[in-house]
């Protein structure tokens, strides 16, 4: 790897592609998100943006509940003055077939980011008491977080003004999942009062500055990363139809890493035949050996379809993780055996 890129700088760490993407998706089934349009620090936790106080409580509070925090703002940084500060809590999908649907719930901090502590973050549907309100739209959550890796602001940042202002004038992304018709101003906020249908945010560090710009599509944990401009607006119209966005998908956070190669494979084999997937559509079963060097991941589709996935795990050469670091390791799961398990099929 060069020492230099052509303008003379250092290389970026998103500069150099030579990992592939499936496999390497940020883990986790909760998120706690809260809106703070002021700086991060380089993490949210570390006191610099909450106080030492503040975040000790948050890190306690969200590690007993194996939560992932996020700070967001809106892209651009504008400050809506005299509103409350916006929370959402997230359960994703999940590898548990009994699991409940992947839902999104915010709510309205009166009195700041303190009101988090009163939050059940142990399932969905706990907080009505609390004002917890039922979000019917996609939140994605593009990283900016310049103080955490340079990349992320200097790809990120444009992205996510892109995508937010695409989405604002998306009325099927915007109203999927509702009744009732959404009127959207031209800031992409909702015009009745009640529930803003921002769907795109900067975000804190979402795992992977090297993939920038990187992104999080919630509920369903999905991460993204490598998207240009163009697939960012193609991602919105994808999502309105229903479908899985596929180019710069990393997996879905959820499963392991052979797993979430697994699905990734599958859902491009099944588009590629005119079959595309809904977003958490297809599930993954098998896990518990991603040490082994070769493992398998079965993948269903709810409405008929199975398909064995067999993987093996490689090494790759040292990756830039981090813009400023030396490489470091990192390694992959590529996918060297596909059959369907349906006879005839």
């Amino acid at each position: 790897m060069s020492s230099r890129t052509d303008s003379g700088r250092p290389p970026r760490c998103s500069d150099v592609h030579g990992e592939p993407l499936p496999g390497t998706a940020k883990k986790g089934t909760t998120y706690l998100i809260v809106e703070h349009s002021h700086g991060w620090g380089r993490d949210v936790l570390d006191g610099d943006a909450l106080g030492e106080e503040l975040a000790g409580r948050i890190r306690e509070f969200v590690a007993a509940a194996g939560a992932a925090f996020h700070l967001i703002r809106r892209p651009g940084r504008a400050v809506r003055e005299g509103t409350a500060t916006r929370a959402y809590l997230i359960f994703t999908s999940s590898p548990d077939p009994d699991a409940p649907a992947p839902t999104i719930e915010a709510y309205n901090l009166q009195g700041g980011i303190e009101d988090i502590f009163v939050l059940d973050l142990s399932g969905p549907g706990r907080n009505t008491a609390l004002g917890a309100r039922p979000v019917p739209h996609p939140l994605v959550l593009v990283c900016t977080h310049g103080k955490r890796d340079l990349c992320c602001a200097v790809k990120g940042r444009p992205m996510a003004s892109a995508m937010r202002a695409a989405a604002s004038s998306m009325d099927a992304l915007l109203r999927r999942g509702t009744t009732e018709p959404c009127s959207v101003d031209d800031t992409g906020r909702a015009s009745d009062a009640d529930e803003s249908t921002d769907v795109v945010w900067e975000s804190s560090h979402t795992g992977g500055h090297r993939f920038a710009p990187s992104m999080i599509l919630l509920p369903w944990g999905y991460s993204y990363g490598r998207i240009g401009t163009d697939q960012g607006m193609a991602m919105l119209a994808t999502l309105a139809r229903d479908e899985l966005p596929l180019p710069g998908l990393r997996g879905r956070g959820c499963y392991d890493g052979p797993g979430q190669a697994a699905e990734v494979h599958v859902a491009a084999e099944l588009s590629a035949r005119g079959l595309p997937v809904s977003p958490g559509e297809l599930a993954v079963f098998g896990c518990g050996d991603s040490g082994a060097d070769t493992v398998r991941r079965t993948v269903t589709r709810p409405d008929g379809g199975r398909w064995s996935v067999e993987l093996r795990h490689l090494d790759l050469p040292p990756v830039l993780k981090s813009c400023g670091k030396e490489p470091a390791a990192t390694d992959t799961w590529e996918v060297v055996g596909f059959r369907s398990l349906d006879q005839g099929a």
